[in-house]
């Protein structure tokens, strides 16, 4: 809130300076009002633009980490050379090794797993002792 103060007050303050001192040529209150219309726009523009800096950063950071999680270093068909591409699913990507100058193709393959949990074994204990004295029954 203090900034906010601060901020309007030094506005006021250097357009009533500049309205006094081109009082005599465009009048006070004309040149009041447009050196205010003047700062407010600057302020806006210099604030927008900054904030869209800001935006482009992260942007451009996350999609250099989106490319660097694709990145793989892959061995060539020779078994000399070693290349580093970006892999995508969707498309294919040819690349040639810098070694033997012949071009390969790399892929990825997808495939599902199944996913268990872990037994807890004093629960599998307790409901074998429990299976246990029912057959002893």
């Amino acid at each position: 809130m203090s900034s906010i103060i601060r901020s309007i007050a030094i506005t006021i303050l250097v357009s009533t300076g500049l309205a006094f001192s081109f009082k005599s040529i465009f009048g006070f209150w004309e040149t009041f009002t447009l050196v205010t219309i003047i700062q407010y726009f600057i302020a806006f523009t210099v604030t927008t633009y900054e904030a869209r800096a800001g935006q482009v950063a992260l942007l451009t950071e996350a999609l250099d980490e989106i490319l660097e999680r694709q990145s793989v270093v892959v061995d060539c068909p020779c078994g000399k050379g070693k290349t580093s591409v970006t892999v995508f699913i969707d498309e294919d990507t040819v690349t040639q090794c810098s070694i033997c100058k012949n071009k390969f193709r790399v892929t990825a393959e997808i495939g599902t797993r199944l996913l268990t949990d872990p037994l807890e074994v004093e629960k599998m204990y307790n409901k074998l002792n429990e299976v246990n004295k029912v057959n002893e029954l």
